[in-house]
C-alpha cells in the first residue's frame, strides 16, 4: 500500500520509455472525455496497480505546463495536448520545457525541446505536441492512437528482451551537466576510506581493482540521512563519470516480485537514476540500442534493483565468458537474509557467500568453462519480512 498519494511529478527523472507511453496512452484516452480538465505531472495520480489517471487537484493548475495560448478559461483539446507533452518531458528529463519556463515562454520563434536521441519515438511526439501553433499539434485521438502502438512494441520487447547493438556507443559522449553533477568533497574522503579497507579477506577479488571501485562507490551511498545520502550521490555520479571501464547491466528482465519505484517504504540507492543522468543512458528495458553487459568492449556491468519481502526473483544473463564474479549489494549493510545463487541450467556454479561488508559473492572460476552461448541465471531470495533494494555488479573476464 502506499503510504500517500503519488503522481507522475514525484517519477521525475526516474520516468522510463514504456511508463511514458504508459502515462500518455492512459491519460489521453481519460482526456478525450474530460475536455475542460487541465492537465500537469501533479494532477496525474499513480494507481496502486501502477496505472495512471488524471484527478481533480487544486495544486495542479501548473501555469508552467499550461500551452503558450491558454489563458483562464476552459482549456482547449490542443492546449491539453501541450500540457500532457509538457508533463511528460518533465517526468522523463526532470526538468520543465522551456528552461523551466513552461509554455508562457514560449514564442513562435522558439525552439521545441528534444529529449534524447535514445527515444526517436517519444521525443519525436512529444515535439509534435509541443508546437507553438495549435492547429499543428496532433490531435488527442492521434496522441491516443500512437501512445498505443508504440506501448504494445515496449511490452513486446520487455518479453524478448533487449538485442545487443551491433556498433557500441561512444564512450566518449558528453556528460549532462546540473546540481547533482557537482563534487562534494566531504563525501570524497568517504570514498577513500572505503578504498583503504580493500575487502581483501576475498582472496579472489583483492586484486581487481576496477570491481573494489566499483563496490566502494555503491556502498557508499549507504547513507542514513538526507543530506549524507546526497552528497554521497553527487561524490558516487562524479567517480562513475570518470570511469570508463563499466556500463549497465541493462539486459536483464525486470521480475514480478520487484518492487516499484514508487514505494516510499524503500530506501534505494538511485543508483539506476545515475546511470541514465551520467553516462547518458535511459536505464529501462525497451531498446536494445544502447551498451549493455552483453556488450564485449566493458567486462564490468551494474544496474540497481530491488526484491520484496520473502520473495525470489531471478534474472538471466548471456554472452558471459570465462570467470564470473557477481556481487549482490543490498542496501542495508546489516541484512542477513538475502541467498543468492548463480546457475547455468541445472548446474549450480556458485553459492552466495556474505562478506563481513554486508556483501554477497559470487564467484564462478575458470573452471566452471562458461562460454558466450551459455544462458546463467542468478537467483535472489529475500527471507526478511522487509522489501530491499540491491545493487548488482558483475565482472565478466572474457576470457575462455
Amino acid at each position: 500500500m502506499m503510504d500517500h498519494v503519488l503522481y507522475a511529478a514525484d517519477l521525475a527523472g526516474h520516468c522510463n520509455e514504456l511508463t511514458a507511453w504508459r502515462i500518455i496512452k492512459q491519460v489521453s484516452g481519460q482526456l478525450m472525455s474530460h475536455s475542460t480538465m487541465p492537465v500537469s505531472p501533479f494532477n496525474i495520480k499513480i494507481n496502486e496497480d501502477g496505472s495512471f489517471a488524471l484527478v481533480e487537484n487544486a495544486e495542479a493548475v501548473v501555469d508552467t505546463f499550461m500551452a503558450p495560448e491558454a489563458t483562464k478559461a476552459a482549456p482547449t483539446e490542443a492546449g491539453q495536448v501541450w500540457s500532457l507533452a509538457a508533463s511528460v518531458f518533465y517526468a522523463v528529463m526532470g526538468c520543465q520545457v522551456m528552461n523551466g519556463r513552461g509554455g508562457r515562454a514560449q514564442h513562435a520563434a522558439s525552439k521545441v525541446p528534444y529529449m534524447r536521441s535514445e527515444l526517436p519515438q517519444l521525443s519525436e511526439l512529444v515535439q509534435k505536441c509541443l508546437n507553438y501553433q495549435p492547429g499543428q499539434r496532433p490531435t488527442m485521438l492521434e496522441v491516443n492512437q500512437t501512445a498505443a502502438a508504440q506501448l504494445q512494441r515496449c511490452e513486446d520487447l520487455v518479453r524478448r528482451g533487449p538485442k545487443l547493438r551491433q556498433n557500441s556507443v561512444s564512450r566518449n559522449m558528453s556528460v549532462p551537466s546540473g546540481d547533482n553533477c557537482q563534487f562534494w568533497p566531504e563525501a570524497f574522503v568517504l570514498m577513500l576510506l572505503f578504498f583503504s579497507l580493500g575487502f581483501t579477506t576475498m582472496a579472489q577479488t583483492s586484486g581487481d581493482n576496477e570491481l573494489q571501485r566499483l563496490i566502494s562507490v555503491v556502498c557508499s551511498m549507504r547513507q542514513s540521512d538526507e543530506q549524507s545520502r546526497e552528497k554521497a550521490w553527487n561524490a558516487a555520479a562524479h567517480i562513475l563519470e570518470n570511469d570508463k571501464q563499466w556500463t549497465i547491466m541493462d539486459e536483464v528482465t525486470p521480475h514480478p516480485n520487484e518492487c516499484r519505484i514508487t514505494d516510499r517504504s524503500l530506501q534505494w540507492f538511485a543508483l539506476n537514476r545515475m546511470l541514465s543522468r551520467q553516462m547518458g543512458y535511459e536505464v529501462n528495458q525497451v531498446r536494445g540500442d544502447f551498451n549493455n553487459g552483453e556488450d564485449p568492449d566493458f567486462n564490468y556491468s551494474l544496474i540497481e534493483r530491488s526484491v520484496k519481502a520473502n520473495a525470489t526473483v531471478s534474472y538471466e544473463l548471456k554472452s558471459r565468458e570465462g570467470e564470473q564474479i557477481f556481487v549482490v549489494i543490498p542496501y542495508d549493510a546489516q541484512a542477513a537474509s538475502l541467498e543468492t545463487a548463480l546457475y547455468r541450467g541445472d548446474t549450480l556454479l556458485a553459492q552466495g557467500i556474505r562478506h563481513d561488508d554486508g556483501n554477497i559473492y559470487l564467484i564462478a572460476d575458470r573452471d566452471s568453462h562458461v562460454v558466450m552461448n551459455d544462458v546463467l541465471k542468478l537467483v535472489i531470495t529475500n527471507k526478511s519480512s522487509a522489501n530491499t533494494a540491491i545493487v548488482i555488479i558483475n565482472h565478466n573476464t572474457r576470457i575462455k
